[in-house]
């Protein structure tokens, strides 16, 4: 859960407001894919973005530790799934490896907390 609401917020907080949330399934795992436009990729270290403490843009990131995403990894490897990072063109992407039976409750929880941002973008 923990995992989800940490990108989830991260792509807010960091992109252009706009997250493409994708989910394959395939047998017993499936593959979570986070997209979201950024102003300048060329901004991003890809290599360090799951470092502790990492802020692309220091500007913009005030409020931010730079925590996230390395919390989220350490969540993804507690669960025995994989997570990377990668710049598509005006984009960064997140996709992470996990078994199903690991994401139930994180799904149900991520349709919850996007209900509730589109509900807040709306007031």
């Amino acid at each position: 859960r923990r995992t989800m609401q940490n990108i989830i917020k991260n792509g807010l907080d960091h992109g252009n407001k706009e997250i493409n949330i994708q989910l394959t399934k395939n047998g017993n795992e499936a593959e979570l894919v986070f997209r979201n436009k950024v102003t300048d990729p060329g901004e991003i270290d890809i290599k360090r973005v799951f470092e502790r403490f990492y802020k692309a843009d220091r500007a913009r990131s005030k409020n931010s530790t730079g925590l996230g995403l390395s919390i989220s990894r350490g969540f993804v490897w507690k669960m025995n799934g994989e997570i990377t990072a990668e710049i598509e063109e005006t984009g960064f992407v997140l996709k992470s490896d996990l078994l199903v039976s690991s994401l139930k409750e994180s799904i149900e929880y991520t349709e919850n907390l996007l209900n509730l941002e589109a509900l807040s973008m709306q007031l």
